[in-house]
Order: C-alpha cells, then structure tokens, then sequence
C-alpha cells in the first residue's frame, strides 16, 4: 500500500517538473558563464541574454556581476539574482546602465557554485 502511494507520488512530481519545463521554454533567459560553469536558465520580461562574470575573494565567489543587460527594454525593471540559496537585494535597471552587481553575503565558496539566476521583472 505504502509503495504504491510513492510510486503515486513519484509520477506525480514527474509530471509536474515536466509541465514547469515546457511553461519555461516558452521564453527563455540565455545565462552564458565563461568561468566556474554556473548558470540557469529562466524566463526574461525584457532581456535575451546576459552574461555572468565572478569575483573571488580567495576560493570563494564574493560577488556576481550580471553583464549585457539591455538598458532601453528593461529600463526601470527590478534585476535579481540567486547562487546557492544567496540572495543579495535586487537593483532597478536604469538607462545607459548594462551591468549590474551583486555581493554575495556569505560568500559562496568556487567549488559549490552550481547555481547562479537572474531574474527580471
């Protein structure tokens, strides 16, 4: 009884996470990463595709820098940003104005860095 309620539950999880990736790759947020090899894809109000750079204090990422960001369509949007459960405050996106950055407070050491998004909205 109890393993076919897992396995009830199992499928049900399957199908969800599948549904919330095809709702996601119906607009798409390019993260291109050159270093660690962090990065998500999410969706953008605005924006096609930004880039991520990372400052090191040492073995650890203390900030992220969001670069490309387009300053006329998303001019005064919120731009966030999330890596491994940090989540710094989110800026306000003004004109002439294409990176953006955020200090990771606590610092997230290089080798746990698996996953940095950035949202606009």
């Amino acid at each position: 009884m109890a393993s076919t309620r897992r396995k009830a539950a199992a499928i049900a999880i399957a199908v969800v996470g599948i549904a919330g990736l095809s709702l996601a790759a119906a607009a798409q947020l390019n993260v291109n990463s050159a270093s660690l090899g962090a990065g998500a894809v999410t969706v953008a109000s605005c924006d096609a595709a930004v880039n991520l750079t990372y400052t090191l204090s040492g073995a650890d990422v203390s900030a992220v820098v969001v670069n490309g960001v387009d300053p006329v369509a998303c001019l005064g949007q919120h731009i966030g940003l999330t890596a491994e459960g940090v989540t710094p405050a989110e800026q306000i996106v003004v004109a002439g104005t294409t990176t953006y950055s955020f200090t990771l407070s606590p610092v997230v050491a290089a080798e746990d860095l698996v996953d940095v998004a950035v949202i606009i909205h």
